[in-house]
């Protein structure tokens, strides 16, 4: 589900290849932040849990709807901040690192190896701002599947979270949006968009209030 803020809604007739040309620039959208807390583990040592909690974070970061704060970097920050915290295995402490890295989001997790030599991993991804759960999953892998299972719930994660962008240019054929691949977008994806307001801008200036 993405959602777009119309910044500017231009209804000239300019050529649609002239309006490719004009607006096809390289473009900055702001990304959520997100860290992803240590796992906890039963049937395995903490140093094993804590490489693959790295190996979901870089899945994560790699879906590139996200600024992900990895593990190292944000115990070295909590630290010298607030390192009361430290170890943090659980929820309730990892929101409030997520609100000291001004992340949005924090992923908790719990992973354990079973008698027949495969792993089971939960997930849950918590918005840091309500303490809702937007999401969890339960996964099992073993060594000859983990990276396409650890690249298909990166990819549901990635889309549990709405993507927000801006119209930046538009007429009566084609609209430009502020987002693209680099933002996770991809062939086929579906859009929502709606008016939330207009910016008032010099090429704005003439439509009317809303």
């Amino acid at each position: 589900l993405v959602g777009f803020s119309p910044a500017a809604t231009i209804l000239a007739q300019t050529p649609t290849e002239q309006l490719i040309k004009d607006t096809l620039q390289p473009l900055s959208s702001e990304k959520s932040g997100l860290f992803v807390l240590q796992f906890s583990t039963s049937g395995m040592t903490e140093s094993a849990a804590r490489a693959y909690t790295s190996i979901v974070a870089q899945n994560i970061n790699n879906t590139n709807r996200f600024n992900v704060t990895y593990l190292e970097e944000a115990e070295e920050q909590i630290q010298t901040s607030a390192p009361e915290l430290l170890p943090c295995f659980e929820i309730g402490c990892g929101i409030q690192i997520g609100k000291i890295l001004k992340a949005k989001w924090v992923i908790t997790g719990h992973i354990s190896l079973t008698d027949l030599g495969s792993f089971i991993l939960t997930v849950k991804l918590v918005n840091i701002f309500d303490n809702s759960l937007v999401f969890e999953e339960t996964m099992r892998f073993n060594d000859a599947n983990m990276d396409r299972r650890m690249y298909l719930l990166s990819t549901r994660i990635a889309r549990n979270v709405p993507l927000i962008g801006l119209i930046i240019e538009a007429n009566n054929k084609i609209a430009i949006i502020s987002l693209g691949e680099q933002d996770g977008i991809s062939v086929d994806d579906q859009l929502i968009i709606y008016r939330k307001d207009i910016i008032r801008t010099a090429s704005t200036s003439n439509l009317p209030k809303t």
